[in-house]
């Protein structure tokens, strides 16, 4: 028995040297600054061998769009932002990326609206959020954890185009950050009795979608986003 009892204690040692750090071992190492009140939108056409070039939107809030029709204030109450897009890294590329950012007031919920016109029928990838920045220690070398900055998403609707899960119902709908080295922080739907959805889908910086896009067919996605924590990584 003793011997027995020897061996577990043994494996069970190994085992917590493996698991890797745990949840409190990353509020450890994270430090509260502030929130989430900037949110960055990426539109990318190079998706293996079917490229897609894009072409910049325009503000259904200011100028009129086919229909002739502006669009309407949120009936929700909620302030409504137009992010616009522009070439990602210079018009040399041909237009394959686009990006925008936009800020909201902290902690209140902003109906964001994004447009962009595909120039080819195919698939792009759709991604909302950013990322947390990382520290150099002295010698100029990446610290090597970045920081956690956590954002709320709702209610996504969308014209020319589909999106799996628009009502984040599903967490595992979305591809989102993940950090290997702490794998409980993950995103999660909570409620939020503020969201004009009443719940909302939390993630980790960004998330995102492949979705499907027609030529010469403006693309418009409007969804909630509120800001929430954001943690700097400790040196």
């Amino acid at each position: 028995m003793k011997k027995i009892l020897t061996i577990f204690s043994l494996f069970c040692s190994a085992f917590a040297l493996t698991a890797g750090p745990s949840l409190e071992d990353a509020f450890d190492l994270y430090a509260p600054n502030g929130n989430s009140t900037h949110i960055g939108i990426w539109i990318s056409g190079e998706l293996g061998s079917n490229r897609v070039s894009l072409a910049k939107g325009k503000n259904p809030m200011k100028v009129p769009d086919e229909k002739g029709e502006l669009l309407q204030a949120d009936p929700s109450g909620c302030e409504t932002k137009y992010c616009f897009l522009g070439f990602h890294g210079g018009e040399a590329n041909r237009a394959f990326n686009l990006h925008g950012s936009v800020g909201v007031a902290k902690n209140k919920w902003t109906r964001i609206v994004v447009t962009f016109t595909p120039r080819k029928t195919g698939k792009v990838r759709f991604s909302m959020g950013g990322g947390g920045g990382r520290k150099h220690y002295p010698d100029k070398t990446l610290y090597k954890y970045s920081n956690l900055v956590f954002r709320r998403f709702a209610g996504l609707t969308c014209e020319n185009t589909k999106f799996n899960d628009p009502k984040f119902t599903r967490a595992k709908s979305w591809n989102t950050s993940t950090w290997w080295h702490f794998r409980a922080i993950k995103a999660e739907v909570i409620t939020d009795p503020e969201c004009p959805e009443k719940r909302c889908f939390r993630a980790v910086n960004t998330l995102s979608q492949v979705i499907p896009v027609t030529a010469d067919k403006m693309v418009t996605i409007i969804f909630y986003y509120r800001s929430d924590d954001c943690f700097d990584a400790k040196m």
